[in-house]
């Protein structure tokens, strides 16, 4: 073989024709023509040759003039047409942003030329997604051997589902993020996918975690925007687990860690998702938790932190304390008292709070032991607690003066306490209704529509109404309040009992003056006389979904008419009666 040539099947021939286009160079700088094919005519080479050299000093004019010229003859089409895909191709990116007409129509007469070139393919489909034809976009990268179609169909999917989540549309998100992540397996995709979980109206938290396992191990370190979603959502996911009290859950996210967070000890995390625990009425896995990084954690907290954490953990002793009363579970009290008074030793609020224990089987020496504590407020709200439990007391033992006696004193000192509203009802079911005349009395047994016990009517209206109170209050309360009494929830369900067993009217507080008696008629349509206490008199019509009110400004009995039926129907202030027709 002479001096100077090059086999045709050398690994400098093919590592030459497959450089991109403005990176040929010549090789030999002595070589004046290279033979593309054994006996191609010297013009074709000519012509190759030309459009390497020109493409040499940059002259892309007279590189594709050349190029053209020399896919028009047989024997070096094929090299010509694949040089100038790759040429149309470069020059399609350099447009695609001053000029993305001429550079849609460069991509394509390159895919044209080429339909192997991946640069004219992905840079066509590029200008498709930024006019907004996806499918176009989608169908033109869905081909074999496309190393980075893939990529690009992620990114557009991506999008999609950036779009979505943004408009609201979180299903049509969810499948765009999953099939993002199918094909480019990219964690920020998974993340997508979380997000639509949490923002749902029921958020799928176990799908939620899913997407976070998924994402986890693919973000490394140095992914910044990523690592900050990741931690974001987690967290978002660890809060909405604590207020479903999924403390299985919480826990399982909480193992859940990129490779950065491995080495964090998540602190403040930690703190917070406890505190949301317990606002969350999950006081034992968040005084668990708490509890667990104080005395694990605590030498390497700071002072200052650490002091916060101690006295949030006595505001949770103390309310669990609190619930721990109410139920009746007062070993369970003393404990928790006894583990706040450890970390502070001087929490007036806990030596209230341990009265309050005494005084479920000790009342007179709790009233002792709160002389021995200061004044203030809460010492008159643990007054008039005590003071409600003497009433029930007296009750028990047949001594109605007595607990009306107490029953003054608890409201002297705090009259808007559960317990007191508590009391009251009992003590109004104990009492004789004074404001009725002996004949609306025998009037009231005639026309009743049940049996009033013993024939006695007493103040069970007011009684119901009481009870409906104290459950309010005690929901405004919330899980903070440190003072109930013992056994608050039993003595208010026994009472209720008591007296639904006979009184058939739903009962409910009435704030305003007087009472109102609310006529329901699920049935159809009624039309109602009533007569009432001074001169009350008028028409009520009730229908299905519509109640009718009356107002009766004072107490007394009240006369109802219905389909030519008497009814009556006693009522006291502060009292909404429901009667169904």
């Amino acid at each position: 073989m002479p001096d100077g040539w090059i086999p045709l099947d050398s690994a400098l021939y093919h590592a030459t024709v497959q450089m991109p286009v403005r990176q040929l160079t010549l090789v030999f700088p002595s070589l004046l023509c290279l033979a593309v094919v054994a006996g191609t005519a010297s013009g074709c080479a000519g012509n190759l040759d030309r459009a390497r050299e020109a493409l040499t000093v940059g002259d892309e004019v007279e590189a594709e003039a050349a190029l053209r010229q020399a896919a028009n003859s047989p024997g070096s089409k094929a090299e010509a047409e694949s040089m100038l895909s790759r040429l149309l191709a470069d020059q399609g990116k350099e447009l695609a942003a001053s000029d993305p007409k001429t550079a849609e129509a460069k991509f394509k007469e390159a895919l044209e030329l080429d339909a192997s070139n991946e640069d004219a393919r992905l840079g066509l489909a590029r200008l498709l997604m930024k006019r907004g034809f996806m499918d176009d976009a989608r169908a033109l990268l869905e081909v074999e051997n496309c190393r980075g179609c893939g990529r690009l169909v992620a990114i557009m999917l991506h999008e999609q589902g950036v779009k979505a989540l943004a408009a609201g549309e979180h299903l049509t998100a969810r499948k765009a993020f999953e099939g993002a992540f199918e094909v480019g397996g990219d964690p920020i995709d998974a993340l997508g996918s979380v997000e639509t979980y949490l923002v749902d109206e029921q958020p799928d938290l176990a799908a939620a975690k899913a997407g976070l396992e998924a994402a986890a191990p693919l973000i490394a370190r140095g992914q910044v925007g990523t690592e900050s979603k990741f931690r974001e959502l987690r967290s978002k996911l660890l809060l909405a687990a604590a207020a479903a009290k999924e403390n299985q859950l919480v826990e399982q996210t909480l193992a859940i860690r990129t490779e950065e967070l491995e080495e964090e000890p998540e602190f403040d995390l930690r703190f917070e998702l406890s505190k949301a625990q317990f606002r969350n009425g999950d006081s034992s896995p968040a005084i668990e938790r708490l509890t667990d990084l104080i005395e694990k954690s605590g030498q390497y907290l700071e002072p200052t932190k650490l002091e916060v954490m101690k006295a949030a953990l006595v505001v949770m002793y103390s309310a669990r304390a609190a619930e721990y009363l109410r139920s009746g579970d007062e070993v369970g009290a003393a404990k928790d008292i006894a583990a706040g008074l450890k970390l502070d030793d001087d929490n007036s609020r806990l030596k209230l709070q341990q009265v309050l224990a005494i005084a479920a089987n000790r009342l007179p020496l709790a009233f002792k032991e709160l002389e021995k504590l200061g004044g203030g407020r809460d010492r008159e709200a643990v007054e008039a607690i005590l003071w409600s439990l003497q009433v029930l007391e007296h009750l028990a033992n047949n001594k109605l003066p007595k607990a009306e006696d107490a029953l003054s004193r608890a409201e002297s000192l705090s009259p808007r306490l559960p317990e007191v509203f508590l009391a009251r009802a009992y003590v109004r079911a104990e009492q004789r209704n004074d404001d009725l005349k002996r004949k609306d009395l025998q009037l009231a047994r005639q026309l009743s529509s049940f049996k009033y016990p013993g024939g006695r009517i007493n103040r069970y209206p007011s009684a119901l109404a009481n009870l409906d109170r104290a459950r309010e209050l005690l929901e405004k309360q919330g899980v903070l309040h440190p003072f109930h009494a013992p056994s608050f929830d039993a003595r208010a369900k026994a009472l209720k009992d008591k007296l639904s067993g006979f009184y058939p009217h739903a009962v409910r507080w009435y704030p305003g003056k007087g009472a109102v008696i609310e006529l329901a008629s699920e049935g159809g349509q009624k039309q109602v006389e009533f007569a009432g206490p001074r001169w009350l008199k008028g028409t009520a019509i009730a229908s299905p979904g519509k109640p009718a009110e009356i107002e009766v400004p004072n107490a007394g009995l009240v006369v109802l008419d219905v389909d030519g039926k008497q009814v009556g129907v006693v009522v006291e202030d502060n009292v909404i009666v429901q009667v169904s027709l």
